[in-house]
């Protein structure tokens, strides 16, 4: 009990972070974050021995991420973690375009007055 409490001041802030957010799966968060249009399709074996599978996503426009590796499971996270840092980079995009537009809109504007 003792050792615990030692360990405990040393690792709260550690634990403290790791429980205000949990880190998820790629699939599950894929899943959830584009619920309706995401496909895995078969998985293909390459010449090497691996497995690729290719992940489509139909939505805001038609996206193919592929995933490598030496069994499905692996193959299909990596495919799932390609497509959500696309995504979130895509996104950023978004979002940086948008705030742009509307730096523009508030300097014309400006320019009017």
């Amino acid at each position: 009990n003792t050792i615990w409490k030692i360990y405990y001041r040393m690792l709260k802030p550690f634990i403290e972070k790791f429980t205000t957010k949990v880190p998820k799966s790629p699939i599950p968060e894929l899943l959830e974050r584009e619920p309706e249009t995401v496909k895995f399709e078969k998985p293909e074996r390459l010449l090497d021995g691996r497995i690729r599978v290719t992940v489509e996503i139909i939505g805001k426009g038609r996206f193919k991420f592929k995933g490598v590796g030496r069994n499905y499971r692996i193959t299909k996270n990596a495919a799932a973690k390609c497509a959500l840092k696309n995504l979130r980079r895509l996104d950023l995009m978004k979002d940086l375009f948008f705030f742009n537009e509307k730096q523009k809109h508030i300097s014309q504007i400006f320019i009017l007055l």
